[in-house]
């Protein structure tokens, strides 16, 4: 019989997945929020994918009951990223209890870091000393050049 090839459907992905932007001054936590999409529970590997600047070393493992949300947090912290930037972060949830994770039961967010800028007031104050030692400077000169006229 000649027809339609048949095409398996992706399975859906076993879990649901919310997370929300992050402020990053030298680490922040993202928060993630887990609920079950099929009504069994779940053990869930989260894990976050930084691009280059940004590091996020340990994924957390979640037992994500049968009904209701629980929250996971994981760590991002901040290495070589441009202060003030917004870099793009995927949240990343699979089962832990699997040998093999295929891409129907990985599930993915995409956030946003809030990269802040330095706290510190000194390093605003650099440009406005060096003009203030320049001028220190020539009036030293000009009193030393009166003094020997």
């Amino acid at each position: 019989m000649l027809g339609a090839p048949l095409v398996a459907a992706a399975p859906a992905p076993p879990v649901r997945v919310f997370a929300g932007d992050v402020a990053v001054l030298y680490y922040g936590d993202v928060r993630v929020g887990l609920e079950s999409a099929d009504g069994a529970p779940h053990r869930v590997r989260v894990r976050v994918e930084t691009p280059a600047g940004l590091q996020a070393p340990d994924p957390a493992l979640v037992d994500v009951p049968a009904s209701g949300r629980v929250t996971a947090t994981v760590r991002v912290w901040r290495s070589s990223a441009a202060r003030g930037t917004r870099p793009t972060l995927v949240v990343v949830a699979e089962p832990a209890d699997e040998g093999v994770v295929t891409d129907g039961s990985r599930v993915s967010t995409m956030i946003v870091a809030d990269i802040r800028p330095d706290p510190a007031w000194m390093p605003r104050l650099r440009r406005p000393l060096g003009v203030l030692a320049l001028l220190l400077m020539s009036a030293a000169a000009l009193m030393e050049l009166r003094r020997r006229r």
